[in-house]
C-alpha cells in the first residue's frame, strides 16, 4: 500500500491533541457529577459513564483517522502480467483553462449526464484504461505548457488513481500550444525508441491563435507514431468565467471575475494531427462510444 500525500498523516497530530483535550474534560466533568449527584438522579446529567466516555472518544479518534487515511490517497500497485506486443500509449490532456466549460456530454459506462470537458476527458481515459489492459499507459498534460506526469507503466491502478487527481493548469500557464505535448513525444520515443501511440482528448480550440507545429508533426509521420484526438465540447459552446490569477493564487474563496468567454469545439488542428500521423478522430457524443474507440485502438 502507497500514499499519494504522505504529508496528510501529520494531522494525527493535533486531532490526538484535540481528542485528548476534550477527553480530559469531559472526564473531569463525569468525575464531579459522580461525586456530587447521587446515582438514582445522575441520568438526568449525563449518560455517560467513566466507561462509556473512554469508548466515545476512542470511536471518535479512530473516525478521525479514516478520514486522515483517505486524505492521504491510499492506493495499491503492483506486477501485470503482459503479452509481448503490448504498446506504449500516452493519454495526453488538454488542461488550459477553457477545458473548464461544462459543455461536455458524457457517453460511456456511467450515465449521460453534463459536465466540464476536463472532467469528461478524465472520466473517459479512466474507462480506456480498463479497456487496454494489455498495453503500458503514460499521462502527459499540457496548457500553454506541457508535464510528463507518468511515462508507460503496466501500473493501471497507479495511472488510474493519477487521472483522478488531475487539476488543470494554472492561470499563469493557461492557452493550448499543441507543440509542447507533440516535443514530449518525440523526446520520449528519442530517449527509449519502441512502439508508441497516443491519443490528445481536447477542445482543440488554439491559443495564441496561430501556431506553428509542422515541424514536430512531420517528426511524428516520419517515426510513424499514430496520434488520435479527441473532441471535447461543442459547436454552440459554452462560457467560462476567468477569476483573478492574484485571487486564485492567494486563495481567496470566492476570487474576482476579470473576464467571461465563450469558447468552442473546433476540430480542425485535431483533425490536421490525426490525419497526417495516419490515426483517426472522434467525437464521443456523436453517437461514437469510449468502447468503439478502444475497439479501434486495439486493432492499430
Amino acid at each position: 500500500m502507497s500514499f499519494q500525500f504522505l504529508e496528510a498523516f501529520y494531522l494525527i497530530i493535533p486531532w490526538a491533541l484535540f481528542c485528548s483535550i476534550i477527553f480530559m474534560n469531559q472526564h473531569l466533568a463525569v468525575t464531579w457529577l459522580i461525586k456530587h449527584v447521587s446515582p438514582r438522579f445522575l441520568a438526568n446529567f449525563t449518560r455517560y459513564s467513566r466507561t462509556k466516555l473512554v469508548l466515545h472518544i476512542i470511536l471518535v479518534f479512530l473516525a478521525g483517522l479514516c478520514l486522515i487515511w483517505a486524505l492521504a490517497g491510499p492506493y495499491a500497485s503492483g506486477n501485470i502480467k503482459h503479452k509481448g506486443d503490448s504498446r506504449n500509449v500516452f493519454f495526453i490532456i488538454d488542461s488550459s483553462y477553457s477545458m473548464e466549460a461544462r459543455d461536455s456530454y458524457l457517453l460511456s459506462k456511467s450515465a449521460l449526464h453534463t459536465m466540464s470537458r476536463f472532467e469528461s476527458a478524465k472520466e473517459i481515459l479512466i474507462e480506456l484504461v480498463d479497456e487496454l489492459k494489455e498495453d503500458k499507459i503514460g499521462i502527459i498534460t499540457f496548457s500553454g505548457s506541457s508535464m510528463i506526469h507518468a511515462t508507460p507503466t503496466y501500473d493501471h491502478v497507479s495511472i488510474k488513481s493519477l487521472l483522478k487527481n488531475l487539476t488543470l493548469h494554472s492561470l499563469e500557464g493557461t492557452g493550448s500550444r499543441f507543440s509542447n505535448p507533440m516535443q514530449d513525444l518525440i523526446h520520449v520515443a528519442e530517449f527509449k525508441p519502441d512502439g508508441y501511440l497516443a491519443i490528445i482528448l481536447s477542445d482543440g480550440e488554439p491559443m495564441p491563435l496561430k501556431q506553428d507545429y509542422t515541424e514536430e508533426l512531420e517528426t511524428l509521420e516520419t517515426i510513424g507514431m499514430p496520434i488520435y484526438t479527441i473532441g471535447l465540447g461543442t459547436k454552440v459552446g459554452a462560457s467560462v468565467s476567468l477569476p483573478d490569477p492574484e485571487d486564485v493564487y492567494n486563495g481567496d474563496p470566492v476570487p474576482k471575475i476579470v473576464k467571461v468567454i465563450k469558447t468552442y469545439r473546433k476540430p480542425r488542428i485535431l483533425k490536421e494531427i490525426s490525419d497526417t500521423t495516419d490515426a483517426r478522430y472522434y467525437e464521443l457524443e456523436g453517437g461514437t462510444w469510449v468502447q468503439d474507440v478502444a475497439r479501434n485502438l486495439k486493432n492499430v
